[in-house]
């Protein structure tokens, strides 16, 4: 009985066509690999590796010193005039005498950064929930920055330039560009802080 050659040896007799053999078959083996990694819950970029990595965050805790400034930020005017805004932005009314919102704030667009920007880019439900100070700095261009996430929807992080002059004005609303894994990694990371109902506004 014949063997059944799938390779001529002929064609094989080229040092340059071994190695074309060799590659494809490395491919197809890794390609294989791949697969059965993925439909296994191998692959290194899976949901579960993902999870598995959030499950490894220690909620952050702070202490008495840092509790203390950490409750006074909720009583910054900057901070409060937040609160203010997005309730009157919610109502439809006019800015609450001492604040201003700018149509820079308002106005739903994406930057050249690929930043969504505007109250108007995102649910209302987010302005209904109270919201947590992530972080709190100088402008580069004077005012602050501050960013916030909502207890209800914490699936976001908001960056909100406030500035004073006479008024505590809201003049820039956007959204920073974080991945799933990293929103779950900073939610896992300030849980406390999430669950904050005596701060929060």
């Amino acid at each position: 009985m014949k063997k059944l050659k799938l390779i001529p040896s002929k064609w094989l007799s080229s040092k340059r066509n071994i190695s074309i053999f060799v590659l494809v078959l490395v491919m197809i083996i890794a390609g294989g690999y791949l697969v059965l990694a993925k439909v296994k819950g191998l692959y290194p970029f899976s949901k579960n590796s993902i999870v598995a990595a959030d499950t490894a965050v220690e909620p952050l805790v702070l202490t008495e010193d840092q509790l203390s400034k950490y409750a006074e930020t909720y009583k910054d005017p900057y901070v409060v005039a937040i609160r203010t805004i997005l309730d009157d932005y919610l109502a439809g009314r006019a800015p609450t005498k001492g604040t201003d919102i700018y149509q820079t704030a308002i106005k739903a667009m994406v930057d050249d950064e690929g930043m969504t920007n505007g109250l108007d880019s995102f649910s209302k439900d987010y302005y209904k929930s109270k919201f947590v100070v992530d972080s709190y700095t100088d402008g580069y261009m004077g005012g602050k920055w501050i960013s916030i996430q909502f207890q209800d929807k914490p699936d976001a992080i908001f960056d909100i330039w406030m500035y004073q002059t006479g008024n505590y004005e809201m003049r820039g609303f956007e959204k920073e560009l974080k991945t799933d894994a990293e929103i779950r990694d900073i939610n896992a990371r300030f849980a406390n802080f999430l669950k904050d109902k005596v701060n929060a506004l």
